[in-house]
């Protein structure tokens, strides 16, 4: 049986996040190349961390790095995921990213990772961040696989404060392997290239228990923007047997309760 978990003021917070989003600008989304959206959320993101940058270097001591100009977001992205290819590791991307590759485009200083790691990659993919200038010491690879939270590795670009959270496959983690399992490679144009990202639907799923554990809107408008941008690509039947092992169906069904008809 489902525990209820949306009291009113939670349901008024799922009721106003999905009004925020526009089907009519989803129609236009729904017309974009994924690339294309992709790059939308890359401006954005550059444009935010442009701002940013120099405050940045000047409180690390940085201001006469040789990488003293802008890095693009998708740029980072790359650095990070042909890091993880030399060091055979199984990828895909998620965040705001993945949710750019499907949906609506939004701004973003992270670029989300979900890695399957095995031992023998540990400290070959701590040498390959470090020769991209990210400084993640394979002991502390070693101790986050090992350990039972859910904390994201964090793997910081030293010139420009850029970070990539990389969330690890545990073992007797099914849902995770499941979305693994059904990563989809999507060409993202240069530099990106061909590469792997979440489905819609495991995104979703991934949404909905983040919006149960902290009750952000913006998780129930990035699922409302995906469904009115994917709704005729969508495997609900996937999606709603998932949503009853996670315990999250009433999210999901309140949220298809308050879209537009």
């Amino acid at each position: 049986m489902t525990t209820n978990i949306l009291n009113p003021d939670w349901r008024l917070l799922v009721a106003g996040s999905v009004a925020e989003v526009d089907p009519a600008q989803m129609a236009i989304y729904r017309t974009l190349l994924p690339a294309q959206r992709v790059w939308q959320a890359g401006d954005l993101s550059d444009w935010v961390q442009g701002m940013n940058l120099k405050r940045w270097q000047r409180k690390n001591n940085m201001t006469n790095s040789p990488q003293n100009s802008p890095m693009r977001l998708v740029d980072f992205a790359k650095l990070v995921i042909e890091a993880l290819e030399a060091a055979n590791v199984t990828y895909m991307i998620g965040g705001s990213l993945a949710l750019a590759a499907w949906a609506e485009a939004r701004s973003t200083q992270d670029v989300d990772l979900i890695i399957s790691i095995p031992f023998e990659s540990i400290f070959p993919l701590s040498a390959e961040l470090k020769k991209r200038d990210m400084l993640v010491p394979g002991e502390i690879i070693l101790d986050s696989l090992i350990k039972s939270h859910d904390a994201p590795l964090n793997a910081i670009h030293l010139y420009t404060g850029y970070k990539a959270d990389l969330f690890l496959l545990r073992q007797g983690d099914t849902f995770r392997a499941t979305a693994l399992a059904r990563r989809m490679l999507m060409d993202l144009d240069a530099p990106l290239g061909k590469v792997y990202v979440h489905s819609p639907e495991d995104l979703i799923l991934n949404k909905l228990r983040y919006f149960t554990l902290s009750h952000q809107p913006k998780h129930t408008r990035d699922i409302t923007s995906i469904i009115l941008t994917t709704n005729d690509l969508l495997d609900i039947p996937y999606i709603e047997a998932w949503a009853q092992e996670l315990n999250v169906m009433e999210v999901w069904q309140e949220i298809l309760k308050q879209l537009p008809q």
